[in-house]
């Protein structure tokens, strides 16, 4: 069994296989690289998406919590109310003794009373005709009139509070703190007051269940901010007397319980319907993102919502993040890691390029810059390194050396890149003739050629020289200069193997005997070297002359 042979170009694998490795390398890094960097984005997306959830679920507990203590204030005061009109307190104050008509708006106004400053007081004016001072009427104005001293304490602790307001059923208004003065009468009580939906949604007919009421927010009497009323009614048993009411400015409210930054957001307050309560002139939220789970991002164009409910007055609380911003956010945060890949990838570049640099300078170091054929340096280490793997397996190895027929006169006649090219043209005939990947070609000097090729027997070596002698003629190249019409080449060669333990030096002299005596012969032949059998005294004798092939030999 005649065992495999490694190529005579393996000198060169292991510079190409460090090139793969290193582009295998590269190619790894760069995805390993782009999955981490997409990983890590990722996670700083959720990261920057979960700080923007954690600032707006704190703010919308604080926001829920602010209108919970609004309405709890709005039905204390309307239980502190029911206390005061149940008959168990004595209402000495007479407040209709200090009523002012006021036939021009065909009612009256509370003037100065007794025990307060003009600016505790707030403003008290009805319609109609002015009560008795014994009737129920005048009871229900000392009662609103004995709920200052609670409306001054909400007052203290919100800065920012509105109004707050008591709307009898009996015709009259108490608002707290007083309006001020108003010539033209439009802040005086009137009994289309009732349509207005903070007196309207809270009495009987609407409200049957005598809950508190939110109702939708609109600008304030000032037409300054977005305000919405929280609305409680007044039941002294089952007789409704009035509605006790309090505004709350939004926008005031909103930014005042942002207690943490929301990032990449601004907050706002929506209704059931999606409308924006702090800025009704831009577009509704869909109600689908109303619809969402609490806290649960939503993309829509450039923007994200956040939605959260807030119970105590059926609206929701949005944010609206930047969806951009958020990513350059997370980009940013991942900038170290991404240095790092590009950083890397640049290394590997480096190596790559210093890869292909060494196997550039390796491959010049061994290669025949004219030809593209391996060269005497190369030929050297492969004929050692092959030699010495025949004398140890006991292989048959042919070495033949040839050369150019008259080349100096080729030369001399057509010019050196005519020669050049002929040596081109000879290396590829050459190529052609041994395709194997076991067979070496080398370019040993001038014209002058090397052929290492491995044999299963010493008999083969023939049929390869006449196709190396024959691939060359068949090129049909003129050479007027020569003993033949075309470009030739004589060959010289010798087989080693079992019996036949030739030394490198020693067979190439002989295939140079052989090639000499090719060329003495009359060229556009091969010789081969006939080597002693018993292995000690190897001798030159001719084997094999080739007849001439093809062609006249010049006379």
């Amino acid at each position: 069994m005649t065992k495999r042979r490694p190529t005579v170009f393996a000198s060169l694998s292991a510079g190409r296989r460090t090139e793969r490795l290193v582009l295998l390398a590269a190619t790894t890094l760069f995805i390993g690289g782009l999955v981490c960097g997409f990983y890590r984005f990722n996670q700083n997306l959720a990261t920057e998406y979960g700080d923007v959830s954690d600032a707006s679920a704190y703010a919308a507990v604080h926001l829920e919590y602010a209108l919970e203590t609004r309405r709890q204030s709005v039905e204390m005061l309307a239980e502190q109310a029911a206390e005061l009109m149940s008959g168990r307190y004595s209402l000495n104050l007479q407040p209709t003794l200090r009523l002012d008509p006021r036939p021009d708006h065909h009612g009256y106004v509370l003037g100065a009373l007794p025990g307060f400053t003009k600016a505790e007081l707030g403003q008290l004016s009805g319609e109609g005709p002015m009560p008795p001072a014994d009737s129920p009427l005048a009871r229900e104005m000392a009662m609103a009139i004995a709920l200052t001293p609670l409306l001054k304490a909400l007052e203290h602790r919100d800065a920012d509070l509105p109004l707050i307001y008591y709307q009898s059923a009996s015709g009259f208004a108490y608002v707290y703190p007083a309006l001020g003065a108003d010539t033209s009468g439009s802040q005086f009580y009137r009994r289309s007051d009732e349509q207005q939906a903070a007196y309207a949604k809270a009495a009987p007919q609407a409200n049957p269940q005598r809950q508190t009421i939110w109702t939708r927010a609109a600008p304030d009497f000032e037409h300054k901010e977005q305000t919405a009323t929280v609305s409680a009614p007044l039941y002294v048993a089952d007789q409704f007397l009035g509605v006790i009411s309090r505004d709350v400015k939004l926008a005031t409210l909103v930014e005042a319980l942002v207690l943490r930054k929301v990032p990449y957001s601004s907050l706002t307050v929506v209704n059931a319907s999606g409308r924006n309560l702090l800025h009704p002139e831009q577009p509704k939220v869909s109600v689908d993102v109303l619809q969402r789970p609490p806290g649960t991002p939503v993309r829509a164009g450039k923007v994200s919502y956040t939605v959260y409910p807030l119970s105590q007055a059926g609206w929701f609380m949005v944010t609206i993040t930047d969806h951009p911003a958020i990513l350059l956010g997370a980009a940013s945060d991942s900038l170290l890691l991404i240095g790092a890949i590009i950083a890397s990838l640049l290394s590997v570049t480096l190596l790559v390029l210093l890869a292909g640099a060494l196997r550039d300078n390796e491959k010049l170091s061994i290669q025949d810059g004219l030809t593209g054929l391996y060269n005497r340096r190369h030929f050297d280490i492969i004929a050692q390194r092959e030699f010495g793997r025949s004398l140890r397996d006991q292989s048959w190895l042919g070495l033949a050396i040839l050369d150019v027929d008259f080349f100096k006169k080729y030369n001399d006649h057509y010019g050196h890149q005519a020669g050049d090219q002929v040596l081109r043209s000879v290396s590829e005939a050459l190529r052609q003739a041994l395709q194997r990947a076991t067979d070496g070609v080398f370019r040993v000097g001038g014209e002058e050629f090397a052929v290492l090729v491995p044999l299963e027997a010493p008999d083969q070596f023939d049929a390869v020289l006449e196709r190396i002698v024959v691939g060359v003629r068949d090129l049909d190249i003129p050479h007027e200069k020569s003993d033949w019409p075309q470009l030739t080449v004589s060959v010289g060669g010798v087989a080693i193997g079992p019996g036949q333990p030739l030394s490198l030096d020693a067979a190439y002299s002989k295939a140079d005997e052989a090639l000499y005596q090719a060329k003495m012969t009359g060229r556009n032949r091969y010789v081969v070297a006939a080597l002693a059998g018993d292995g000690k005294a190897p001798a030159l004798s001719q084997h094999v002359v080739a007849e001439p092939i093809q062609g006249r030999q010049k006379s």
